[in-house]
C-alpha cells in the first residue's frame, strides 16, 4: 500500500493577531475620502448610533477593498483602512 499525502513543514516566524488597543490612525492629507470618513466615524460613536456606524464601517471596508483591488489604493492606505476598521469594531 502506498499513502500519497504530503507534509509542509516550515518556521513559524511570527504571529499576527488583533489587539485591543486604541492606536490612533490619522489620514494623510492625500488619502481617499473613505480613510476620512472612517476616521470621523471611529470618533463619534455613541450609544444611540453604535448600529449606523457598523454599517458605515461595514460598506467602507468593502470599499476599501474594492479600491485596493482596483489599483485605486496603496497598501499603506488599505492597511489604514484596515487598521481603523479595526479600532471601530474593538469600540463598538
Amino acid at each position: 500500500m502506498v499513502a500519497h499525502h504530503a507534509v509542509l513543514v516550515v518556521n513559524m516566524l511570527r504571529v499576527a493577531e488583533q489587539t485591543r488597543e486604541d492606536v490612533e490612525v490619522k489620514p494623510e492629507e492625500n488619502d481617499p475620502d473613505v480613510l476620512w470618513d472612517l476616521a470621523e466615524a471611529a470618533n463619534k460613536i455613541t450609544r444611540k448610533n453604535y448600529q449606523e456606524v457598523w454599517h458605515d464601517t461595514l460598506q467602507a471596508r468593502e470599499e476599501i477593498l474594492s479600491r485596493f483591488n482596483l489599483g485605486l489604493l496603496d497598501l499603506r492606505q488599505r492597511a489604514k483602512g484596515e487598521r481603523l476598521f479595526w479600532t471601530i469594531a474593538s469600540r463598538i
